[in-house]
Parts: structure tokens; C-alpha cells; sequence
């Protein structure tokens, strides 16, 4: 339940994100640079999501866990801390 959660958060402030952009209330802009660095960073993301998700499976890992990876914000703050 908690996994289901954290997905539906980080989906609904990815699309307020994207509304936002398209009213022209935030601006997006795109840079080679910091496209690279947050790829890798999500290739890196998702192989800990795997592990953090098999913690979970095999009940080594508390629930807690899933809501403390609030993926999204990290990357919005590193993001906005880069330009």
C-alpha cells in the first residue's frame, strides 16, 4: 500500500510540475549537462528502488522505508540547485 502511495505523490507533483510549466507559472528549461547528470542519477535510483522494493518483499525492510523515498523531491531540489 505504502509502494502505491509513494508512486501516486511522485506521479501527481511530476503533472502539477508539467500543468504548471504549461500556464507559464514555472519555466522548464533544458540543459545537456543536467540532462545527463539526473540520467544517471536515475539509472542509479532505480537499481536502489529494486533493492529497496525486494527489502520490502522479503520483509527486511519496514514500510517506512517506502515513503522516505521521496524520489522526486530529491531530484527537484538537486535540480533546482544546479539551474
Amino acid at each position: 500500500m505504502y509502494i502505491e502511495i509513494n508512486f501516486l505523490i511522485e506521479f501527481g507533483l511530476g503533472l502539477c510540475m508539467l500543468i504548471m510549466a504549461a500556464l507559464k507559472l514555472i519555466s522548464l528549461t533544458l540543459y545537456s549537462n543536467s540532462v545527463i547528470m539526473l540520467s544517471l542519477a536515475s539509472g542509479f535510483q532505480l537499481f536502489a528502488e529494486y533493492f529497496l522494493f525486494w527489502g520490502i518483499a522479503v520483509g527486511i525492510v519496514g514500510c517506512v522505508v517506502a515513503v522516505v523515498s521521496s524520489n522526486f523531491v530529491y531530484v527537484c531540489i538537486v535540480s533546482a540547485f544546479l539551474g
